[in-house]
């Protein structure tokens, strides 16, 4: 017997770009047994105690001997994931090193962690227009008029003009690898549309198109993401029509059929052993 898959109950812009490249990928991580395989030692991401323990201390640090300014914040955050990293490591447990790769939400908490030791308010407050209302600050939901495409932006900020900015945060490479020698930095395709649709959806919920579109490496550098407004609302409409052909054919019982599987795609896929389509044509 297969492994059972159930429907999307929404489908969020961080799993847009993956679920065109193989849609059965991203229902089979969602079953029983994909969830089980993911959190096998070295498989998916973890480190979420560790994580904690770091926030913890250097809080601890800043409450015992003060943090001042940004470069102390990063001393004691390292000091401290130091010791973690090697704790674990100490603890046979290296598939979750290093964490700024394994704890889910890394980027986030340590950015707002560093904003509360040093005392920075980000604005949380409601930009009014027209008649929807935007929301400002870390870890905003954003859902479009149908409820089917619905994601948490990292951080929604008003710049330095007052216009709003949407900052993604990373923490593995954001740029696509190239097969030429000294070719232009490209970002990676699917963190792309992943940004363009959070501006469609802010636009939806709130009658607002932000001005800039960011992607921030964990050396805290801004990437420029182009988009347009007819682009954004076209993606949004695709990712629309993906939710329902992905869910009517799990109705159906043909979710298999949604699979891609070859040498190049399936290479790292980490469902490969749940994969029926990838065990008869791979």
């Amino acid at each position: 017997m297969g492994v059972v898959v159930q429907e999307l109950a929404t489908l969020s812009p961080s799993q847009y770009g993956r679920i065109l490249r193989c849609p059965y990928q991203v229902l089979l991580e969602k079953s029983v047994e994909g969830r089980a395989a993911l959190a096998a030692p070295g498989m998916g991401a973890g480190g979420a105690g560790p994580l904690g323990t770091i926030i913890h201390g250097v809080l601890e640090t800043a409450h015992r001997t003060g943090i001042n300014d940004s470069a102390a914040f990063e001393l004691a955050w390292k000091r401290q994931l130091k010791a973690q990293e090697a704790s674990l490591v100490k603890r046979n447990q290296q598939h979750l090193v290093p964490l700024a790769y394994r704890a889910k939400n890394y980027a986030v908490r340590k950015l707002m962690l560093r904003w509360l030791v040093l005392g920075i308010q980000p604005e949380q407050h409601t930009i009014g227009q027209h008649e929807g209302r935007v929301p400002l600050g870390p870890e905003q939901r954003l859902t479009d008029i149908t409820g089917r495409i619905s994601g948490i932006a990292d951080l929604i900020r008003q710049g330095s003009s007052g216009a709003l900015e949407i900052l993604d945060y990373k923490t593995g490479r954001i740029f696509s690898e190239s097969g030429r020698e000294n070719a232009p930095d490209i970002l990676k395709e699917e963190y792309t549309l992943q940004l363009r649709l959070y501006a469609a959806l802010l636009h939806e919920q709130a009658g607002m198109w932000p001005e800039r579109l960011l992607l921030v490496d964990l050396a805290g550098g801004e990437h420029q993401v182009s988009f347009s407004h007819e682009q954004c609302a076209d993606l949004i409409q695709d990712a629309r029509n993906l939710y329902q052909q992905v869910n009517a054919a799990v109705s159906v019982g043909r979710a298999a059929d949604l699979a891609r599987p070859s040498l190049s795609l399936c290479a790292a896929c980490r469902m490969q052993h749940l994969c029926e389509p990838y065990k008869e044509k791979v």
